[in-house]
């Protein structure tokens, strides 16, 4: 628990349980883009709107009930700097929110484009490598080593997938049709081959799905500094208090305008989706009103895995700092690809090169997370 002079609200206060949090958090933001796969015969524009409510749900549950209602945990005193330090720290957290949304709609596009195995290492590789870089200038931390290792663990992702993709392109057709050979590298689904032949005009799949990836990652590098800055205080040396002042926000409340953001600018992209979708057909509002109550709960839950995922982050990164809790959460690809392998079988019938990288992958995925932990 932590007390703010008026009010409670609950944190983790040990490293052993922060580091826990930022665990949850990989596993979260590893898991949720399930929901957007399961929900392909969606619009992906209804499919998002529903799941910026989701995010937006949890994120004032958790306000109201864990946060207690507070807002900021800063020394309050009569520094005419105070209001405009806090209305920076207020922009900071909507700016995150905005941005991490439209990442997040760039990272399921890339998904369904590309494939779990794709989308995460190209979008979340990225983004773990410059977002490390850019929280690190606002919140230090000696983590550098298990971001490099975690980086080559994306490299190894990504050599795995060309390998297979590679396979694939070169296999003759065999002689015996329906061979159990040829059933065996059949991929999981249409979206884990990116191997159609270019247009006449525009790009191919292939080159739309890279854009799309790293338009994600470089967005979603800049949500976890914003979110540091939020959260952040300013010391003067003075007693160990906040001086000059900018009132820091807590997780709870800079979530809370994270997910408000993100919800608001939803409504602007999803109907730009609707109108001209990169991926399927065209769809309306109307067309979210008609959901099952089935369809619905593929966005909703999505959206609520994917903030109990952030929230931890943010809680953990509160305590340990927000480079080494962002460092550890943007290893989802790990848990990205488990899914991809044993649920969706994207790795199916796979050469032995392809899986000699996974295993490498992995490897240094762990190596990177004890690496992490132990700079702390």
């Amino acid at each position: 628990m932590v007390f703010d002079g008026l009010h409670w609200y609950w944190q983790p206060s040990t490293f052993a349980g922060c580091f826990i949090f930022a665990l949850i958090s990989l596993a979260c933001w590893g898991s949720w883009s399930n929901t957007a796969k399961a929900s392909s015969h969606i619009p992906f524009a209804v499919y998002y709107l529903d799941f910026s409510i989701g995010l937006f749900a949890v994120a004032a549950v958790a306000f109201l009930s864990l946060g207690g209602l507070v807002f900021n945990d800063g020394k309050m005193d009569s520094s005419p700097q105070e209001p405009a330090g806090c209305a920076l720290k207020v922009f900071a957290a909507v700016g995150a929110g905005t941005l991490m949304n439209v990442a997040n709609v760039l990272l399921v596009i890339g998904i369904q484009l590309a494939g779990l195995a794709v989308a995460f290492p190209v979008g979340i590789g990225l983004a773990l490598v410059l977002g490390t870089v850019l929280t690190f200038l606002i919140d230090p931390g000696p983590l550098f080593s298990g971001v490099a290792l975690a980086f080559l663990a994306i490299l190894c992702q990504v050599k795995a997938k060309l390998a297979l993709d590679e396979d694939l392109r070169t296999e003759k057709t065999p002689t015996i049709v329906g061979s159990v050979r040829e059933a065996a590298r059949a991929p999981a689904d249409d979206s884990t081959r990116l191997v159609e032949p270019q247009a006449a005009s525009g790009m191919s799949k292939q080159q739309k799905a890279l854009a799309v990836c790293v338009a994600c990652g470089l967005l979603m590098s800049l949500w976890s500094p914003l979110s540091a800055y939020a959260m952040s205080t300013n010391s003067d040396g003075k007693d160990g208090y906040a001086g000059l002042w900018e009132c820091s926000l807590t997780p709870y409340s800079t979530y809370l305008l994270f997910t408000a953001a993100a919800l608001a600018s939803s409504l602007f992209i999803c109907k730009l989706l609707m109108d001209r979708p990169l991926v399927g057909e065209r769809s309306s509002f109307a067309d979210w009103k008609k959901l099952t109550r089935r369809d619905h709960g593929y966005g909703l839950a999505g959206g609520a895995i994917c903030a109990v995922g952030t929230l931890c982050n943010l809680l953990a990164g509160e305590q340990i700092g927000m480079a080494l809790s962002y460092a550890v959460g943007q290893a989802a690809p790990m848990v990205a690809t488990l899914w991809g392998l044993f649920y969706y079988h994207e790795f199916r019938g796979a050469p032995k090169q392809s899986m000699q990288f996974v295993g490498l992958m992995f490897v240094l995925y762990i190596g990177a997370i004890l690496l992490i932990a132990s700079s702390k």
